[in-house]
């Protein structure tokens, strides 16, 4: 352009006029010294310094994109600044399939190297491995890859999914009675009645056609404010109750929780110096604000529910914990919790409808455990198989998680290798690519609940599967999401014959897993 525009002004002159140079004109060019000097003076200092910034960040990217050949560790090559997220960012993608996609790609390693933007993390996709470092080794995985600042955002770090170490065991410790198998039949009555509520409420809309997602949702919020906050969050009254709203917020795909949360795959000071939060500042005020309102209504009460509530009054008073540590736990199995079972209720009835044989199947079993009065026990819930590999199988085709993450705490030497897991680095466990193998799940895009018979586990590495984790950081509240789900089936199919409307939009997988 710049050629152009010379050459055009330079025929339009010469066109029009003759051109000679002036008596005046200095023809010899003499370049000084001292131009050279006044040039630094003025433009110097900032080249310099420009020339110094970029030298040192190619040093710093170009040791930054070697990080895992230097370790004699196989990888995918990196973007600059996005490493391999670059299909995330640009909404091509989301991490559960990007995660499916590369475990396939290096389906002949053990373990394989990413970047999350400029963070290297190893993602390791061998089973025996996996089993030496979510439990073996454990000792050298102790925390999550995804942390939390205390002096940055004190209530998520109080949580027992973000806290490190020695923190991590005393919550863990303390609220492990909470779901016991003794805990979950004690609840169960509770349970029941949140279920029998959510039938109700599909019966008064006259059979018309009704939002899974919403509908799983209000369930979900119903169990948790009864197991974490002891009250009914009337969700099958209202439209949209606050606690639903929360969970909704929460969750929501909207640029900003994408941007939040993309950015606690960096490292941690990138999360401190832009001062986020992982729970909003107006959520964490309304879940603190009511939990700490409830344990003062506990305490005039001359009996207790036994519950987190009461569990959580008697820690505060005997280890003088601040309201936001004791809030912090309440929010942390809302959370964990409402998004666990509202996704797999979904998923599961998604498919009981896409699948007639499977759906017929599961409410011959549910008949055939109904009381004298037509209703479930705890006993009954537990003891029905089909209905417990559905529970599995959908947990398999639709991890609530596509990944989990640890960061190693002690250097850590990979077995029968010399690779060295340095202190500091995230290990990724792709879950998605582990649930979708069709060496551990033939033909992994079928819903095929068969998949969980006793023969078939037997046949299969146990840690191929990881639903909720596995070792001392396995998912805490397994046991209440498991009973949750399987009862909000059992009442589902046992009054509903379940169909998909017209339109209804069929998930979509990689080409990679078919």
């Amino acid at each position: 352009m710049a050629l152009l525009i010379m050459k055009l002004a330079v025929v339009y002159i010469i066109r029009n006029y003759e051109i000679d140079v002036c008596e005046d004109t200095n023809i010899k060019v003499e370049a000084s010294l001292m131009d050279f000097v006044l040039d630094f003076e003025m433009f110097g200092i900032e080249a310099l310094v420009l020339v110094v910034f970029s030298l040192l960040l190619y040093i710093l990217l170009r040791k930054n994109a070697n990080y895992w050949k230097w370790r004699n560790v196989p990888f995918e090559k990196p973007w600059p600044f996005i490493g391999n997220v670059l299909d995330v960012v640009l909404l091509r993608k989301n991490m559960a399939i990007l995660m499916g996609d590369l475990y396939s790609k290096y389906s002949n390693e053990r373990y394989f190297g990413v970047w999350i933007f400029t963070v290297p993390h190893l993602v390791i996709r061998c089973p025996e491995l996996l089993k030496q470092i979510l439990v073996k080794d454990f000792v050298h995985f102790i925390d999550r890859s995804v942390q939390c600042n205390e002096s940055v955002d004190a209530f998520s770090a109080n949580m027992m999914f973000f806290s490190k170490d020695k923190k991590w065991k005393f919550i863990r410790t303390k609220t492990t009675s909470m779901f016991s198998s003794g805990k979950l039949k004690y609840i169960f009555p509770q349970l029941q009645l949140i279920a029998k509520n959510m039938i109700s409420f599909i019966s008064k809309r006259n059979n018309k056609s009704i939002y899974t997602a919403d509908l799983a949702q209000k369930f979900s919020t119903e169990i948790i404010c009864s197991v974490a906050f002891g009250i009914d969050a009337h969700s099958f009254q209202d439209n949209d109750t606050l606690f639903t709203k929360v969970g909704k917020d929460v969750f929501k795909p909207n640029l900003k929780n994408s941007a939040v949360s993309a950015t606690y795959f960096c490292k941690s000071y990138l999360v401190d110096i832009l001062r986020l939060k992982f729970v909003d500042t107006r959520i964490e005020k309304f879940l603190t604000t009511t939990f700490m309102g409830i344990i003062g209504e506990r305490q005039s009460m001359p009996t207790k529910r036994r519950d987190l509530v009461d569990l959580m009054a008697d820690f505060r008073n005997k280890y003088k914990l601040k309201d936001h540590e004791v809030s912090a736990q309440a929010a942390q199995f809302f959370l964990a919790g409402y998004e666990t079972t509202s996704s797999t209720v979904t998923f599961a009835l998604y498919e009981i409808a896409s699948n007639q044989d499977v759906q017929d199947k599961l409410r011959e079993e549910i008949n055939n455990n109904l009381n004298d009065e037509e209703e479930f026990s705890y006993n009954a819930i537990m003891s029905m198989c089909y209905l417990h590999k559905v529970a599995l199988e959908t947990l398999r085709k639709y991890p609530v998680l596509p990944f989990l993450g640890r960061t190693c705490t002690r250097d850590y030497q990979i077995p029968n290798s010399n690779v060295i897991i340095e202190k500091g680095t995230s290990v990724f466990i792709p879950l998605t690519g582990l649930h979708w193998d069709p060496k551990h799940f033939p033909n992994p895009q079928k819903f095929d609940p068969d998949r969980f018979s006793e023969e078939n586990i037997r046949a299969r590495h146990p840690y191929c599967y990881l639903p909720f984790g596995e070792g001392q950081r396995a998912c805490i509240g397994e046991r209440i999401a498991l009973i949750s789900i399987k009862l909000g089936l059992a009442h589902l199919v046992k009054n509903f014959k379940l169909e998909l409307e017209k339109g209804t939009e069929v998930p979509k997988f990689s080409a990679n897993w078919n």
